[in-house]
């Protein structure tokens, strides 16, 4: 955390970033769209050519530098939209709330994150693309060749 000073001129709201993911051996593809909705919102939309997407919002916390607020949800090509999970941070404390249903079950739990700054793997890491501008120094001294 003491490496990151979170500086408002860094986020570049309006923006989209447009890429193509998949495994190292150029299966699972996909498509996503990041999209920088407001200083603390950011939402990411992934694809592929079936009936289905994913839709994950998200609201940041720049005094952690990790998303307070996660929303992902399944979206059919009618536009009909089923949340999937739900994570909420409790105020200011470190207890994370995972609600939701994820096949059949459905999640009703307490975590506890432990270190700061969090990214999320389903969230293809799009909070972690938006704190990186926000580094001190990006390439300290201590760095290795």
């Amino acid at each position: 955390m003491d490496a990151l000073r979170f500086r408002p001129e860094k986020v570049v709201v309006g923006t989209a970033y447009v890429y193509e993911k998949s495994n190292i051996d150029g299966s699972n593809k996909s498509n996503i769209v990041q999209y920088v909705a407001s200083k603390d919102a950011l939402e990411a939309f992934k694809y592929e050519s079936g009936p289905e997407a994913t839709l994950v919002t998200a609201t940041m916390d720049w005094n952690t530098f990790s998303v307070r607020d996660l929303s992902s949800w399944k979206v059919r090509s009618d536009g009909e939209r089923t949340l999937v999970v739900n994570l909420h941070q409790q105020g200011n404390s470190n207890q994370i709330i995972v609600g939701g249903k994820l096949r059949s079950q459905k999640l009703d739990q307490t975590t506890t994150m432990e270190y700061y700054p969090w990214h999320s793997y389903d969230f293809d890491f799009a909070s972690l693309n938006l704190i990186l501008p926000h580094l001190i120094d990006p390439w300290p001294a201590s760095r290795s060749e």
